[in-house]
């Protein structure tokens, strides 16, 4: 890293403050202001901290910027980053992974301890320069209510060593490189002389205790610093004290996280009788010198490196987070009982905005973050630490932090209150769910979608289906009470929103943004809640003109149907054969009551007929009626699914109580079921076998049973985990990765199953189980009698068959396809047909915009928020087939609808997850991206704007290279396959680092104030633009050009040689661009 000057990071911020009303992405509405919460003031080392919630030893506190982000947001007590003699000599990168638990390798010093003490030095500076701009202004209190902490390693001779002394001196007494720093900013800030910077910048040190020092070893640390320098100690303890069988037990659990420990680690580190030993040798040694002890509580858990991100050159990294939360908890709750309460304890280790409050009930003198941070919001989500603060001390009516905590117990001191508190808390946490796997834990919203240098803005929920549904838009018009145009989004993409929302799996909410937050959002219930709000006549965005063209579609199921609704917005004429006598096909005839209502699918129906799509029931087609069909149509499209139930191929399965899964369902739906049992097996693995499981469970007496008989395990189960949940809550045994061997009949009744299970491809010994019905689910295939099955098999990626203008899709060519895929499929189908038929559609076809406000949208993508859940029959009541999920009321609907991030929008999540703030956010104006083309008239020149540069966002991001640390942190939760620290342009403030980089594509920006040079280098070209006091000079291979310093317009050109015609220069509109994103980080002097 190249870290930034107090010269260049002040001007950086000022500016930022002074145009944007932010600094480094974070609005002003996330600053903290700390006169709003006076009940979180407290006392420590004899500083008054504004409040004791700060940012942990780590990535967020090695640079400047990053400590005054961290304070901006609210961080009051700053853990500085670590430092040792000398920095890593080899550093592991990517070097964080926050994916399935938090984990981090060690190694990770980067910065010298010159480096080190002048980026302390700066922010101290910053701090309090942005205090005296921001607060004291306003509320006349120059205190900046802040305490920066040492961290200190390794050994007491590298401690007692040269340059460990001189830093520890200079954290003390910093008053000369203040003075020169103070004369240095003058210029900048000229109000500098009015503020009071004290000349101490910390009065306390942490050491950690780790198998490379030993109890004595650090004894001796902590004697050498309280006695030689009067620093208050803090002494950090690892997770390993809570000892091998306790930590193993806790990340065993059912629910935990998977994560490896090796108990040579909890052996080479200092035992818990060392460091009681310790403690109370250092309490000692600290009252005679009128210090205060604080003991941490923890560093990280050692673990086996499985990440899949942090190389695994390296063997072990350490577990932080919400994995390690139980555990934090529970060491801090043994080392408080041992000492009845006593020790000052600083908390750290999987610390949020929800549990929060219940660590200052505690009794945690302070609170540090650091993996919290490094998800999506940043440095923001510590408002809503604060907004949680605020409420629960209102809900006690507390109007300080030791009332707080003695409102809330029947003890009678502070000491007692919180040491009851953390106890219960510690036990609670063993089962919090909070704190285990949940079905989204494993989760990630990455994609296989490139990540290129410009427009990487797109939902990732979007892509995740089939149809590719336009969430964002129909969420964004339902948070704002605009229901026709939400209704017009859903329906532009899904002609079935009832239907989907009731009994489709949601593969969308499994790439949702918010799974990095808390809960995907709920789009199904929307989607619901829209069609169940939408009348049947309302058509969604207005069609395309009638085309004339008439397209027959065979089949009026999901895919029948669907393919009507697409082709008739394209404007063909359309009409539906459908052999039944009504449409929907199985979705309709065979989803139970308690999951699909009639009435909604028949709403979905009027509409698309409203549309004007003629559906001609009970009219079953022959060879004779398709033949006179290809004759009154130009194009059909086949969609008559697949209804013929494929059985198990077992001895027995002819017997009398044999069911497929659709007839049984079909029956129970038309209450004409003839088998009356009440021992049911259902064999599948699939939707269609649990809705018959369900269904099943409602039809027997208490006596009865329902058990499921996968063949594959649990986890290849193509059910919904919602639905996997009901048949938990519902009683219903699964029985996994079992295959059927033969049915048992007694007179050719049921009476039996013999099954096996299926054991890395072999089988255990058979067995027999008890049944007197036995229901089949294991697929369909197509059962088509007026066409050639022959004919179909389209090529792959159409869905044109081998006969002329016959097009077939859905179930009917993919028989295991879900009901999203069908719609999916048909939609291809009809644009196959648009442009077979040369169609052209309108560019702006069903196209909205939204009026987003982005400062609201980047505050709320700082925020976590639950989910709001429909309503849900109890498992108990459910003894019917009446609807179990209810849909969402206007208010809940409006709310969950309103937690969408419109990640279509804009993204800037890399932006907000680096530590180091090296992501660089910025705007693209549409007149930017013109470009100039030249044309020659003898000796004069004209410039003309034809064309534009093929950037389509508005938002866009770079790396600043000089301040990244390659921890990759932006990688992991970048939606796209991309790194964004690799993909994206990376600027450089040092020639040397920018001729040494080996990517394609590099800036370079150079010079001071308004004399600033600006280098690209793109597809091994180079190319410059200078700015001077009147003009900006650009310079390529093929010309040199005088542009206006305002408005890019060329004012004089020299070409290198001669040109023929117009010369259009792409390279000056690109470096518009990148010049305006980023000049105002140039070094200000």
């Amino acid at each position: 890293m190249n870290p930034a000057t107090l010269e260049q990071l002040l001007g950086i911020i000022l500016n930022d403050l002074n145009k944007n009303n932010e600094v480094f992405d974070i609005p002003e509405k996330l600053f903290y202001k700390h006169w709003h919460n006076h009940v979180l003031y407290t006392k420590k080392y004899g500083q008054t901290l504004h409040n004791p919630i700060g940012l942990a030893s780590g990535p967020h506190t090695q640079l400047a910027q990053n400590i005054v982000s961290g304070w901006l947001c609210g961080a009051r007590y700053i853990e500085l980053k670590t430092v040792t003699p000398s920095p890593a000599d080899d550093i592991i990168k990517p070097s964080i992974s926050i994916f399935q638990g938090a984990h981090h390798c060690e190694g990770t010093i980067e910065l010298n301890v010159e480096q080190a003490y002048d980026q302390f030095l700066n922010a101290w500076i910053i701090i309090h320069i942005l205090n005296h701009k921001l607060f004291t202004r306003k509320k006349n209190d120059d205190a900046i209510g802040t305490i920066f902490n040492m961290s200190l390693g390794n050994s007491l001779a590298d401690i007692r060593g040269e340059k460990m002394q001189w830093f520890i001196d200079k954290m003390i007494d910093c008053s000369a490189e203040k003075a020169e720093k103070l004369l240095a900013i003058k210029n900048i800030y000229p109000e500098i002389d009015k503020i009071n910077i004290p000349d101490q910048i910390s009065n306390s040190f942490t050491v950690n205790s780790s198998k490379e020092c030993s109890a004595r070893e650090l004894e001796y640390i902590c004697k050498f610093l309280m006695v030689d320098k009067k620093l208050h100690p803090v002494i950090k303890f690892t997770p390993t004290l809570l000892g091998y069988r306790s930590v193993r037990a806790i990340l065993s659990a059912e629910n935990a996280l998977h994560v490896e420990i090796d108990e040579a680690h909890f052996e080479d580190d200092i035992q818990y009788g060392e460091a009681l030993d310790l403690i109370d040798a250092i309490k000692a040694t600290a009252s005679e010198m009128k210090l205060d002890l604080t003991i941490k509580i923890c560093g990280g858990l050692p673990c086996r490196n499985i990440t899949g991100q942090i190389p695994d050159t390296t063997t072990d990294v350490y577990l932080t987070g919400n994995a390690l939360h139980p555990v934090a908890a529970n060491l801090a709750a043994k080392f408080q009982s041992r000492f009845e309460g006593a020790l000052d304890i600083s908390f750290s280790g999987g610390a949020d905005c929800y549990n929060v409050s219940h660590l200052l009930l505690n009794g945690f003198s302070t609170v540090t973050v650091c993996t919290d941070l490094l998800k999506p919001g940043g440095y923001g989500r510590l408002a809503q630490y604060f907004q949680e603060l605020s409420r629960t001390f209102s809900n006690y009516q507390a109007k300080n932090i030791r009332e707080f905590i003695l409102k809330s117990g029947s003890a009678f001191s502070v000491r007692e209150t919180a040491l009851e508190n953390l106890r219960n808390y510690a036990i609670r946490t063993l089962s919090n769910p909070t704190y285990q796997k949940s079905e989204i834990t494993e989760l990630t919203i990455k994609s296989r979608r490139p990540l290129f240098l410009y427009d990487c803005v797109h939902a990732p929920c979007v892509d995740a289906s089939d149809i590719h549904p336009n969430i964002p838009d129909y969420c964004w018009f339902t948070a704002n009470n605009d229901p026709e145009k939400a209704a017009n989004a859903l329906l532009t993409d899904n002609p079935l929103p009832s239907l989907t929302g009731m009994i489709a799996n949601d593969p969308c909410r499994l790439k949702c943004t918010r799974i990095n937050y808390d809960y995907p959002v709920l789009m199904k219930e929307i989607e619901r809640f829209i069609a169940a709000n939408t009348s049947a006549e309302a058509l969604g965005a207005t069609p395309a003109p009638s085309n004339g063209i008439k397209v027959a579609v065979i089949g009026g199921g999901v895919a029948g149907l669907s393919a009507a609704w697409f082709l008739i917005k394209y404007g063909f004429s359309v009409d539906i054969y459908e052999a039944a006598d009504q449409a929907g096909g199985m979705a309709r005839s065979v989803a139970p009551g308690f999951r699909l209502d009639q009435a909604a699918v028949e709403k979905d129906i009027e509409r698309i007929k409203a549309a004007g799509v003629k559906i001609l029931n009970n009219t079953r087609v022959d060879n004779e009626r398709f033949e006179s069909i290809r004759e009154t149509s130009k194009y059909i499209f086949i969609a008559t699914g697949a209804a013929k139930p494929l059985m198990m191929g077992v001895q027995g399965e002819d017997s009398e109580g044999v069911i497929d899964g659709i007839s049984f369902l079909q029956q129970v739906r038309t209450d004409t079921l003839h088998l009356k049992g009440n021992q049911y097996a259902v064999v599948g693995s699939d939707d269609l076998a649990a809705d018959a499981a369900r269904a099943a469970q409602r039809l027997i007496d208490e006596k009865g049973s329902v058990t499921l008989i996968s063949p594959v395990p649990e986890e290849e189960m193509r059910i919904d985990q919602s639905i996997k949940d009901a048949l938990a809550e519902e009683n219903i045994q699964v029985i996994d990765a079992t295959e059927t061997v033969r049915v048992i009949a007694r007179a050719g009744q049921v009476a039996g199953l013999e099954v096996a299970g299926i054991y890395e491809d072999d089988y255990a010994q058979p067995y027999i189980l008890d049944f007197d019905t036995i229901i089949t689910c294991l697929g369909t295939e197509a059962d088509i009698d007026f066409f050639d099955i022959d004919k179909l098999n389209p090529r792959k990626g159409s869905n044109a068959t081998k006969m002329k203008r016959v097009f077939a899709g859905g179930s009917l060519l993919d028989a295991s396809a879900t009901t999203l895929q069908v719609i999916g499929d048909a939609r291809r189908a009809a644009y196959e047909i648009v442009m077979d038929a040369g169609v052209v559609l309108p560019a702006n076809l069903f196209r909205q915009t939204k009026d987003v406000d982005f400062e609201k949208l980047k505050i709320q993508k700082s925020q976590r928020e639950k989910p709001y859940t429909a309503e849900i029959v109890p498992a108990a009541e459910r003894k019917g087939f009446e609807l179990i999920t209810k849909t969402l009321k206007p208010p809940r609907a409006v709310k969950e609808a309103d937690r969408c991030l419109q990640c279509d929008t804009i993204c800037n999540v890399c932006v907000a997850v680096c530590p180091n703030r090296a992501m660089l956010g910025f705007v693209v104006a549409d007149d930017d991206r013109l470009i100039p083309a030249v044309s020659f008239v003898g000796e004069k020149f004209n410039v003309a704007y034809h064309h534009k540069i093929p950037i389509k966002q508005k938002f866009q991001v770079l790396n600043i290279a000089d301040w990244c640390n390659e921890c990759g942190n932006c990688t992991t939760f970048c939606p796209t396959a991309g790194s964004p620290y690799l993909d994206k342009f990376r600027l450089y403030f040092n020639r040397q680092k920018f001729n040494a980089d080996n990517n394609t594509e590099a800036l370079l920006l150079t010079g001071t104030g308004n004399y600033r040079v600006l280098t690209l280098k793109k597809e091994g070209n180079l190319t410059t633009l200078t700015e001077n006091w009147d003009a900006l000079i650009f310079e390529n291979d093929n010309c040199m050009a005088v542009l206006d310093k305002m408005d890019f317009s060329i004012q004089q050109i020299d070409m290198f040689e001669d040109v023929d015609g117009i010369y259009e220069i792409p390279e000056i509109a690109e470096m518009k661009i990148l010049f305006k994103a980023v000049k105002d980080l140039a070094t200000t002097t």
